[in-house]
């Protein structure tokens, strides 16, 4: 057994991409350590992922090849190689469809020391969004002098899982899996049910449990085709952060963002330096059914209308936001002119205008494939420069 995480791929029948993920991992720094490499092949796998598996070779420890017996399907895959965790108290698991940065071994295990044992932390990303899954807008966090962050939402792009924190995982899925899971966000109900990020995360949400991010990236979705997608998909390519490590910082002091990819109010409390007397969650996606939350008050943008009676501390709140947009501390207009309206009178908006802002199937895919070129020729432009 070895106290360093062991590196765990997942590839079935997608020979590129699997070339493309060890090319990424041969070149990583590994401190000297002896690191453990485990390629898990989904029964049925294609003959030339086996032999590219078989004949890899991995200078810096021991390499393992498993074939699964029979067709698992991504879901249970996963879950199967999350049982390597018994072996070598925590992995890196890694989908063929990935490659990491130089750094990545080393975030990774900085990160392990530093939050392995806390308890709200469900596992480790080496992956930071750039845009979110929930609404494909722009995703960024407040520069605040920490490197990493806290959302409850798991990460399948890059993780790090110990022991503990998967043994939590699966001792709940023995309970729930088959259970109706209704507090889910819309986007992620929509799934479907070979999905294990779904699961994951209602696991997260029921436990009140956080995963820790970068706020620059260690792993990028090259997004090549496979079972789920028949297209090569660009949209979570993402710049990889080019040092070896991040600040850690005390979990207590990192920024909170939830299932909606939403900052918590706490958070932002702690930011404005305010404090407000009456409950209210972020809605800056307009992404929340009105219905589905507790809270009196939304902070909201600009197709909200704007309550007419607040309490004037909300008022010191926008003026902080206006203030931090000024600075130009806020790296995207997410954060620009937000409005508050009563949760009790956005359910109207929600019934007749969340159409106009709601992101159609037709518009995701126009969204995707408008970026994916967008990707191809700023790719081609840098290869002739």
């Amino acid at each position: 057994m070895t106290p360093n995480p062991a590196i765990v791929v997942v590839a079935y029948n997608r020979p590129q991409a699997l070339k493309g993920l060890l090319d990424s991992l041969i070149k990583a720094d590994y401190q000297e350590l002896e690191v453990q490499l485990i390629i898990s092949i989904d029964g049925g796998g294609d003959k030339a992922v086996i032999d590219m598996a078989n004949s890899f070779v991995w200078p810096f420890g021991n390499k393992l090849v498993s074939k699964q017996p029979v067709r698992l399907g991504l879901k249970k895959h996963i879950v199967a190689c999350g049982s390597f965790t018994r072996l070598f108290n925590s992995i890196i698991l890694l989908e063929d469809d990935l490659e990491v940065a130089p750094g990545f071994y080393t975030f990774a295990s900085h990160a392990l020391k530093a939050c392995a044992n806390e308890p709200i932390i469900a596992g480790i990303s080496l992956y930071s969004y750039a845009i979110s899954e929930c609404t494909y807008e722009s995703f960024k966090t407040y520069p605040d002098g920490h490197d990493t962050y806290l959302m409850q939402f798991p990460s399948s792009w890059g993780q790090l899982w110990t022991e503990q924190q998967w043994h939590g995982f699966v001792s709940w899925l023995d309970n729930h899996e088959k259970q109706s899971h209704t507090n889910l966000p819309p986007f992620v109900q929509r799934w479907g049910q070979y999905s294990w990020k779904k699961l994951f995360l209602q696991y997260m949400i029921e436990e009140s449990k956080y995963f820790l991010y970068p706020k620059q990236s260690f792993t990028t979705n090259k997004g090549y085709p496979g079972v789920h997608f028949a297209l090569r998909l660009m949209l979570y390519d993402v710049p990889l952060h080019k040092g070896k490590e991040l600040t850690q910082s005390s979990v207590e002091n990192l920024q909170r963002f939830d299932a909606y990819f939403e900052m918590e109010p706490e958070t932002l409390k702690r930011l404005v330096g305010e404090e407000l007397e009456d409950t209210f969650e972020l809605n800056l996606f307009e992404a929340k059914d009105p219905n589905e939350v507790k809270a009196k008050y939304f902070i909201g943008h600009l197709s909200l209308f704007e309550s007419k009676q607040l309490p004037s501390s909300f008022t010191k709140v926008i003026k902080s936001f206006s203030q931090l947009t000024e600075l130009k501390l806020t790296p995207t207009n997410y954060y620009q002119s937000p409005r508050i309206v009563r949760v009790e009178e956005a359910e109207y908006y929600w019934r007749t205008q969340r159409g106009i802002h709601k992101p159609s199937t037709i518009g995701k895919w126009f969204f995707i494939a408008k970026y994916n070129v967008f990707k191809y020729l700023n790719a081609i432009r840098q290869r002739f420069q």
